[in-house]
């Protein structure tokens, strides 16, 4: 029961408080709107050895020639060895060439090790209270590899959740290492409240690393560092609308996303920076292209509709890119209702 609604709080959140823009705004100048690719269902993504529980959210990065994914809150359908009904966060492995097949350690009742693991402060209160609307919430994004392809980092949301709203904490990282599901959890965080929540969606370009902060009205802020120097706050600019600077409070909210499921990746088949992303309640994934990471933006273009259920956690899965770029991966979390659904890897062979 303290899971189930761990997990109904989750999804309530993640699919009621994000919108999605649907035009850039008034007097941008924009690209075209790209497109729209053949779409082709590839599977579901999960462990064939999970039956014991179930998950939602997923990112990913490529790590020591695999793809590592992550996800959000993972919901048991039984104690775990170490006395839990349930993580707020877990990773697995796929082979590149077998994306949809996950593999994981898992203890002896078959449930696996949180991902990026709270203090033991943050544990003990959750464990104390055991609701899922009284809890310290991690919930991890997409893996940054390092040039070496063996470490990485992981950016994370870091918030409480209370009965009658979420208090955002800031934005934390982790590192990890190649073959390992569970990261090192850096003490200080990157950005911090109240600070924007700069973990909608991140990737690296050319030794950069990007990160988005949207709001629930659909567009968003955009900061980068350098790759080398990522894990510190006085590393990061902000765009203004003309120019990075290092003033935050002059960061513009100017970028089309969403808070309920966006990614931002280059595409070297388009030569153009993509985002996919998808909005409250929404069951259809939308895509755009800009010339650069902070725009402008073209307008959305639907490339995806679930046939049934709302789904979130949209986002591209750049590891898997192939002919150039040619051919992207996303997913979604498919919410099917009663506390089931699905993360579906979609195939999208683009057009120009």
């Amino acid at each position: 029961m303290r899971v189930a609604l761990a997990l109904a709080l989750s999804l309530a959140f993640a699919i009621s408080c994000g919108s999605d823009a649907a035009a850039p705004p008034p007097g941008e100048t924009t690209p075209d709107a790209p497109l729209a690719p053949q779409v082709k269902r590839i599977g579901v993504i999960a462990d064939p050895a999970g039956a014991n529980f179930g998950r939602d959210g997923c990112a990913s990065g490529p790590l020591g020639g695999k793809i590592l994914y992550t996800f959000g809150d993972t919901l048991f359908f039984k104690t775990s060895v170490d006395g839990k009904t349930g993580r707020s966060n877990t990773a697995a492995y796929a082979e590149l060439s077998n994306p949809t097949v996950v593999t994981e350690p898992l203890d002896a009742n078959g449930l696996p090790e949180q991902f990026i693991p709270f203090t033991k402060e943050e544990q003990a209160y959750n464990d104390a209270t055991g609701k899922g609307d009284d809890r310290y919430v991690i919930w991890p994004g997409k893996i940054v590899a390092r040039p070496d392809g063996q470490s990485g980092l992981a950016f994370f949301n870091y918030f409480r959740a209370h009965p009658d709203h979420w208090e955002g904490l800031g934005t934390g990282v982790a590192e990890v290492q190649a073959g390992k599901t569970v990261a090192v959890r850096l003490p200080k965080l990157v950005f911090q409240a109240p600070e924007p929540d700069f973990t909608h969606a991140t990737f690296e370009k050319d030794g950069v690393v990007y990160l988005f902060a949207c709001e629930s009205y659909g567009f968003c802020r955009v900061a980068k560092a350098p790759l080398a120097g990522a894990t510190e706050r006085a590393n990061y600019t902000f765009w203004d609308g003309e120019l990075w600077t290092a003033d935050l409070a002059k960061a513009q909210i100017t970028i089309p996303g969403s808070t309920s499921g966006f990614s931002v990746a280059y595409d070297a088949y388009l030569g153009a920076y993509v985002s996919f992303s998808s909005g409250g309640f929404s069951k259809t994934i939308r895509m755009r292209v800009a010339r650069h990471p902070e725009g402008p933006w073209s307008g959305a273009t639907d490339v995806y509709s679930f046939p049934t259920g709302a789904i979130y956690a949209t986002g591209q899965h750049s590891a898997l890119d192939a002919d150039g770029g040619r051919r992207i991966y996303v997913s979604a979390f498919n919410d099917l209702g009663n506390f089931k659904g699905e993360i579906v890897l979609l195939e999208l062979t683009l057009a120009k």
